[in-house]
């Protein structure tokens, strides 16, 4: 492929990605708030905690295999066939093994019975969604993004179809389980279709050796899952053992608010990757401006979203979720302080691996999944939802002053004083606004605490000429191409 080829292909393939990502970001969301009101707070912990701990254990079915698959296959396309036999046949071995310890864990747990139902119901979701993703990944592999994009937003529509209906007939939660297995089962065949019609990819000849080179491989990307998903997902399940479900459901209608900010800064990333990854070989000069800039911006925007929903977060909660998760309100306003530490750690993970450090985000990924565990099993039986809000604040601190002390030594220092000084003061500012428009509605209170806050920045000089120049350039360019 010649270079202007390449860059169609990257580009239309990152508008698909993102494209598809803010459509399923949105309909997730509104799956889960429409769940969320559909039942009362301790059906909802249930639900939550059956999701948390089958999510505990879906790493294993694929291991980090999609990964290789999409290296390997983007490689030589030739391997496809018989990647795609093996991997599903491991994959199908290695859920199996998952099926069996999550049988045997559940026994252990004294889950009520719908809960455990549940945990049964979600455990053949994520396998078949193991199963799925090595379609998709074969896709991703020979850049034909469309169809994986497609599958998201067509998945995800139906399910909320589904959801909606079922909430208009008062369903359980066993009932809004069974409907993500039909969204899946439709994903898979719609997705198996595909690459046998459409790709003409039909399975290749079962091979040990190529199974057991996958496993092998695939076990660095495997751990690095395992250990994100117990950062994501050990608080759930801790809490369903040491408190009760109904503290979970709280717990867990704030963090999905969490979860529905990160689109935003993971859009982003999809965005730079590829641009930091270039500059690595290219310009270490541009590396280090396309990191100190997102940092830059990234503190600015979590500092802000972290002292607005402080305050409007009982606003925030009665809007989705109506007069239930009362106790929500104090975990969000807890939990919404670890967002800040999440979007640089994320920008510091994902130049890491630009710069081929990917062991290192693994290593504190692990490090952080251990102390997250053990500040939990502290903070948990004395301070209940806090305590577990609390441990994902210092965990995201931890990851992150780790991640960025190796960067640090590799490629940039960056004076965080230098650079936050200023939005310290906006903040303050903000602080100071919002107590004083506190009976002001929701939606105008965002929007005159945004132009006040932006006000302070550009009265003490936050952005440089350069990045005004930059976005003036976007919007002629933009009206001109308009016209």
């Amino acid at each position: 492929m010649q270079r202007k080829d390449i860059a169609k292909t990257v580009f239309r393939n990152s508008i698909y990605n993102i494209g598809a990502q803010v459509v399923n970001n949105i309909v997730y969301f509104f799956i889960v708030v429409i769940i969320a009101r559909s039942l009362s707070e301790t059906d909802f912990g249930k639900y939550a905690t059956a999701k948390a701990f089958t999510a505990l254990f879906v790493a294993f079915c694929s291991f980090g295999m999609d990964f290789l698959i999409i290296r390997d296959i983007s490689r030589d396309a030739r391997n496809a066939p018989q990647y795609l036999k093996n991997s599903l046949v491991l994959k199908a071995v290695m859920s199996l093994a998952v099926f069996i310890l999550i049988l045997t864990s559940t026994s252990f747990m004294n889950y009520s019975r719908d809960t455990t139902v549940a945990i049964y119901i979600f455990t053949c979701v994520n396998i078949l969604g193991a199963l799925c993703t090595t379609f998709d990944s074969i896709f991703k592999a020979l850049q034909k993004m469309f169809f994986t994009s497609l599958n998201v937003i067509i998945s995800g529509c139906i399910l909320l179809f589904l959801v909606v209906i079922c909430s208009l007939r008062h369903g359980s939660i066993i009932a809004y389980a069974s409907l993500s297995f039909v969204s899946i089962t439709f994903s898979i065949i719609f997705m198996a279709l595909l690459v046998r019609y459409y790709l003409k990819i039909k399975p290749g000849a079962f091979s040990f050796k190529l199974c057991k080179y996958l496993f092998i491989e695939s076990i660095p990307f495997g751990l690095a899952n395992v250990f994100v998903l117990v950062l994501l997902q050990a608080d759930t399940v801790m809490l369903s053992k040491m408190t009760s479900e109904t503290v979970v459901g709280n717990y867990n209608v704030a963090y999905k608010i969490i979860f529905a900010l990160m689109f935003f800064h993971t859009a982003y990333m999809i965005s730079i990757y590829p641009v930091i990854s270039k500059s690595f070989k290219d310009s270490k000069e541009n590396l280090v401006i396309s990191y100190e800039k997102t940092v830059k911006y990234f503190i600015m925007y979590g500092l802000f979203v972290a002292i607005f929903v402080t305050f409007r977060a009982h606003d925030i909660m009665y809007l989705l979720y109506g007069n239930k998760y009362k106790l929500g309100v104090t975990a969000l306003q807890c939990l919404i302080w670890s967002y800040p530490f999440i979007l640089l750690s994320t920008i510091t993970a994902v130049t890491l691996n630009s710069i081929n450090k990917t062991r290192v985000n693994t290593v504190f990924a692990a490090l952080g999944a251990i102390l997250n565990i053990s500040l939990n099993l502290i903070l948990i039986p004395k301070y209940s939802l806090i305590g577990a809000g609390a441990a994902t604040i210092v965990t995201e601190i931890f990851i992150f002053v780790g991640a960025y002390s190796i960067l640090s030594k590799h490629l940039i220092k960056i004076n965080f004083l230098k650079i936050s000084y200023k939005v310290i003061i906006a903040s303050i500012a903000l602080f100071l606004l919002l107590f004083a428009i506190s009976s002001v509605n929701l939606f105008m209170a965002f929007f005159i605490s945004l132009f006040m806050y932006l006000l302070v920045l550009i009265v003490f000089k936050y952005f440089t000429k350069g990045e005004y120049a930059i976005v003036k350039s976007f919007f002629i360019k933009d009206i001109g191409q308009t016209l």
